[in-house]
């Protein structure tokens, strides 16, 4: 059996030889994203195919599907440490790996076009502190530490006026209430995404990005969501039913992914469940295919949600990303890293951080 055979029965492959024209990490693999995030903070060039293709080696055809991870030895500055830092990660980290002879591809772009994209390394930095969610701060800081090995800063939120914000390649914005941010704050906010920085908004948060213009995604209001709930006559005796009515404390919802959208590299199904703990709708984007994720129309999978909450959400967008400037903006309404345990979420949260950048960056 040839180095070449053993991938294609999924044995992780280690052989890697420096006259190889790329290696392909496989991106649906759980590891796949810890291997990424290491190489990039190394140095490592890698590439992101934004679409399929297929290769012909020893006598068969392998299948890649877009957001197959593209190492190309030729760009590397040192490819004899490359091959060792990437050998010893996926010893670490086993994730199936293909190494290829030749560029050409029998199906799709070959792997020295523009189709792929240089992934750009990341420095990410998170508001913490007054009105913000420990919680979801928290797990957003312990997925990048734990999953990623991937530095975090903190940033007060009270002493936002003080931080260069260009410094940092990501500014994250937790479960949270924002409006107390003075406008030269947000401003700076604005100026860091415009210079070529991405701004992921989670929850509140995103709400908080569409008010101030940052996504054209509205949210519905307070009133909109309450008129669904006041068609009938209720007494003050129903108060308290009809407050519970409302709420949505922990329900699983299913949505659809556009699986040729960059946020949803990784996955093979057109369909995901998410857990949605909080009353927010968010609308459809006012510009075309900036939605990733969208409800269903009969999203209910289990919990319990009034039907009024199940009619609101149904065919609501869950995910959406924007161009700003050089950057972006990625947001969403639900939390992608529930207690750290909600994993098949984890994915859409490595695209929003580690592939963002490809949605504006030329290459």
């Amino acid at each position: 059996e040839t180095a070449w055979e053993s991938r294609f029965t999924n044995q992780v492959n280690t052989q890697l030889k420096n006259h190889h024209y790329a290696w392909l990490l496989d991106w649906q693999d759980s590891n796949a994203a810890t291997i990424t995030s290491e190489l990039l903070q190394a140095g490592v060039k890698v590439k992101v195919a934004y679409q399929g293709f297929s290769i012909e080696q020893a006598g068969q055809t392998k299948r890649f599907p877009a957001g197959t991870m593209v190492i190309l030895t030729g760009i590397q500055k040192n490819i004899n440490l490359v091959n060792l830092q990437l050998t010893q990660l996926l010893r670490q980290y086993p994730t199936p790996i293909t190494p290829v002879s030749k560029g050409i591809t029998s199906q799709g772009a070959d792997l020295g076009s523009n189709s792929f994209k240089l992934l750009t390394p990341i420095s990410p930095a998170m508001l913490v502190g007054s009105n913000i969610s420990s919680y979801e701060a928290g797990e957003i800081w312990q997925h990048l530490d734990t999953k990623l090995n991937q530095p975090l800063v903190k940033l007060d939120i009270s002493r936002l006026r003080y931080y260069q914000l260009k410094h940092y390649s990501h500014i994250i914005l937790p479960e949270g209430n924002y409006y107390g941010l003075a406008d030269n704050e947000v401003e700076s906010i604005r100026e860091c995404v415009k210079r070529g920085g991405i701004l992921l908004v989670q929850k509140e948060a995103a709400k908080w990005a569409a008010a101030q213009g940052f996504i054209n995604n509205a949210f519905l209001s307070r009133k909109d969501i309450r008129s669904h709930f006041d068609k009938q006559t209720y007494s003050f005796a129903d108060k308290e039913a009809l407050q519970a009515k409302k709420q949505i404390g922990g329900a699983v919802f299913k949505a659809n992914l556009d699986l040729g959208h960059p946020l949803n590299f990784g996955y093979s199904a057109s369909s995901i469940d998410l857990l949605k703990n909080k009353q927010l709708i968010m609308e459809e984007a006012a510009t075309q295919f900036r939605d990733s994720m969208v409800y269903q129309s009969k999203p209910l999978v289990a919990g319990y949600a009034s039907m009024e909450n199940v009619n609101l959400v149904s065919n609501s967008t869950a995910m959406t990303a924007h161009k700003l400037g050089q950057g972006a903006v990625v947001a969403w309404t639900d939390n992608l890293l529930f207690r750290g345990y909600w994993v098949g979420t984890e994915k859409l949260f490595n695209n929003a951080l580690l592939i963002s950048s490809t949605l504006t960056h030329r290459q």
